[in-house]
């Protein structure tokens, strides 16, 4: 979903010494200011355990398969969320897009290219178009046949399978999220499972029209994960202003200097060349951003969620629950959200540190790519 570099959690006291920051910016150009950098952002890293002081796990805590058992079989399709059952999972988090002709489907991708045997955006394909493609066949041979599902199609099997919850993130749509959010409410409303739904986007806007339209159907807000690493790079000294983040090409971060290439790459970013890993930040970056965001917007996002306290405060409705990743769970966080009767869910830890370091917070759910794995570590 993103690349790792932007989730590793940094300790907020190390973050806050903004002049030993500054310090960084202003060697950058030298080999000495950037080993420094790179030892600064290893440091984040390293030290990312600080503060916990929570010495055991809540067995209540609930566990939502990404996309289904993603690791297993092909994301979000009826596999994945039978496999996800198999594994032990309690529920399914899911992505809804909407169709060129209007249609809910279950993608977590704008485009169906990495994950099927078509080739196009899913707001410029019909239902019918989508529904002629092989959604299995790229994850394995044995699950050639496997089908797009719609919503409608998708609570049905969560219904059918008996899962406790599931999460369906609303993904923006620039064309018409009215219509996105009524077509959204109208099929939970048809399933029979609405008390089991909770709808979360990254959009706060989006998601109070929604909780207007539906107010007994429970929110989440998703808040971005702590990219203060993002700050420290300064990548907007390279980067076109005023360009959307998922039109970048190549060309657009071929300036980037090469050392940011190799810092990105030792904290989990991909790519054959320099620039395909400056992209997958990038992309990665524009998934949480609202849509069309250009760089001048995410670096207000970063700002507006610096605190994310505040920034749950500062919603002109109350959610449910808020879905932090699990570089930004602290302590704090829980306590705050507890006093204010809202729910905390953590996306995506997927490794067995990553995981008992947040249960260790006692969150309500954990969100992951690995549910077996997550059920077994206390």
């Amino acid at each position: 979903m993103w690349p790792g570099f932007i989730f590793k959690s940094r300790s907020r006291h190390t973050l806050n010494q903004k002049g030993r920051i500054m310090n960084f910016r202003r060697q950058i150009s030298h080999g000495t200011g950037i080993r420094l950098l790179a030892l600064c952002l290893l440091s984040f890293f390293l030290f990312q355990t600080t503060g916990i002081q929570v010495i055991h796990a809540d067995e209540t805590c609930l566990i939502l398969a990404h996309a289904g058992a993603s690791t297993l079989a092909p994301e979000n399709t009826r596999a994945a969320f039978e496999k996800a059952k198999e594994a032990g999972a309690d529920g399914i988090e899911t992505d809804v897009r909407m169709t060129k002709d209007h249609k809910l489907v279950l993608r977590h991708d704008e485009a169906i290219d990495r994950t099927s045997s078509g080739h196009g955006l899913i707001s410029l394909l019909t239902l019918d178009e989508l529904k002629s493609y092989d959604f299995g066949s790229w994850f394995d041979a044995s699950f050639a046949g496997e089908k797009i599902l719609t919503l409608d199609e998708g609570l049905a099997e969560i219904r059918n399978l008996g899962f406790h919850t599931v999460n369906l993130e609303l993904k923006p749509d620039a064309r018409n999220s009215e219509e996105l959010i009524r077509l959204t409410a109208e099929s939970i409303e048809r399933s029979s499972i609405a008390d089991r739904v909770i709808v979360s986007s990254f959009d706060k806007n989006l998601l109070k029209s929604f909780h207007t339209r539906a107010p007994s159907v429970k929110t989440a807000i998703l808040t971005i994960p702590d990219m203060q690493a993002i700050s420290v790079l300064h990548l907007e000294d390279y980067l076109p202003k005023d360009k959307p983040l998922n039109e970048y090409t190549k060309e657009d971060v071929s300036s980037l200097p090469d050392i940011l290439a190799f810092i990105l790459r030792a904290f989990g970013s991909q790519g054959e060349s320099n620039e395909d890993v400056f992209l997958d930040v990038i992309h990665g970056i524009s998934e949480v951003a609202p849509e069309g965001a250009d760089w001048s917007d995410v670096q207000l996002l970063i700002d507006e969620q610096a605190d994310p306290v505040s920034f749950v405060d500062g919603l002109e409705f109350h959610p449910d629950y808020i879905n932090c990743h699990h570089s930004s769970l602290t302590e704090t966080l829980i306590s705050a959200m507890n006093e204010r009767g809202i729910g905390v869910m953590v996306w995506t830890p997927d490794s067995f540190l990553e995981l008992q370091k947040t249960k260790l917070f006692q969150p309500d759910g954990v969100i992951t790519n690995e549910p077996e794995l997550a059920r077994s570590v206390n």
